[in-house]
């Protein structure tokens, strides 16, 4: 079964995180050792939408319930690099706010996942 996509594009610029996972041991004596967890950087995004059609607010929920929430992991493209992505949605709820006539804003925490 093919990955599926999130091909929703967010109104406005989004915060990019980049985060690695040290392992951190302190000794009796105060010293401190570090371990690298992970090879690479993992990077997370808060994409927010403003101006969604009724439409693609439906959507959006019905690709978010089909995940399951945060507990399949999808491909979405970063529109900053142009890079495909293997992530899941960072959170098991997403809350819709109708801001006008058919208008929904929603922000949408994705999270990049190793395959």
């Amino acid at each position: 079964m093919p990955t599926p996509e999130f091909t929703y594009t967010p109104n406005y610029t989004y915060p990019v995180t980049d985060e690695w996972d040290t392992g951190v041991t302190q000794s009796r004596n105060g010293a401190e050792r570090r371990a690298s967890r992970r090879n690479s950087v993992m990077k997370s995004w808060e994409l927010d939408f403003r101006t969604l059609t009724e439409s693609d607010a439906t959507g959006m929920q019905i690709f978010f319930n089909a995940r399951k929430g945060r507990f399949e992991a999808f491909n979405w493209t970063c529109l900053l690099d142009s890079t495909q992505y293997l992530v899941r949605f960072d959170t098991d709820k997403l809350t819709f706010e109708k801001t006008g006539n058919k208008r929904f804003r929603v922000r949408v925490p994705l999270r990049q996942v190793t395959a």
